[in-house]
């Protein structure tokens, strides 16, 4: 109004003016912030212009949803099937959040990217696990942000998930009989790329379970020397190491 001298500018979080917070502006100026909210809420405004005459008629309200806040992103976790991500988080509710994104990066610098949105229409049943496509051996940070009828807020603390490397390819099991020894030679082919340091042997004697650790070997062989039996049906296996998972 440009016989306006100033402006009366009604808030509230409900739409009544009862209890709403009033703000004055003067000299009227559309372009200026008067009124700072808070994250992830829902405001309603009206408006009433004065003059030398007196105040004029209330207009409105019209209504505006804040940005929401960061996700309070509780936990990350691999599954047990050692591919699969466990994700927890707080589920945003007042107002609601439309969807939720996911955000990953190689650790420690690689940039981010967005690898999954979450709607939140079903409710998501937390914890829940995705099958997001990871790479053996490596370690990836993940972030999460809300979305809502404003747009999307600022990023959640950052989870790291390492995923454990590839099993060592290629066993294969010698045995031999001494005058002295029972002695099993196992070899392996080399697991690469995947920072591995290590190759930890296990043995049971049975195929389906019972593993127990039996000793470990920086190259690709190793040489089972203790607690054998001659005539004795043997199992092994051989899991990689990269200092962080096996």
């Amino acid at each position: 109004n440009a016989n306006a001298t100033s402006l009366t500018l009604y808030v509230n979080t409900s739409a009544v003016t009862t209890g709403a917070t009033l703000v004055t502006i003067t000299p009227p100026n559309a372009a200026t912030t008067f009124f700072a909210g808070t994250s992830n809420t829902t405001y309603y405004f009206w408006l009433r212009t004065h003059n030398g005459y007196g105040a004029g008629p209330l207009t409105g309200p019209i209504n505006a949803t804040t940005y929401p806040d960061p996700v309070g992103f509780n936990s990350l976790n691999l599954a047990s099937n050692s591919v699969s991500q466990v994700f927890n988080w707080n589920l945003q509710s007042a107002p609601p959040a439309t969807a939720y994104n996911i955000y990953r990066r190689l650790s420690p610098s690689g940039p981010y990217s967005s690898v999954l949105t979450v709607t939140a229409s079903p409710t998501p049943s937390l914890p829940v696990t995705f099958n997001i496509p990871s790479s053996a051996g490596r370690t990836y940070d993940y972030y999460m942000t809300a979305r809502n009828a404003a747009g999307e807020g600022a990023a959640s603390a950052t989870l790291t998930l390492s995923i454990p490397p590839s099993e060592a390819p290629g066993l294969s099991a010698t045995s031999g009989v001494t005058n002295t020894a029972v002695e099993v030679a196992l070899s392996w082919q080399v697991v690469s790329g995947q920072g591995v340091t290590a190759y930890q042997v296990y043995r049971s004697t049975t195929p389906t379970g019972g593993y127990g650790l039996i000793g470990s070997s920086a190259g690709t062989t190793f040489l089972d020397a203790s607690g054998l039996t001659p005539g004795g049906t043997y199992y092994y296996k051989v899991l990689s190491d990269n200092g962080i998972l096996s």
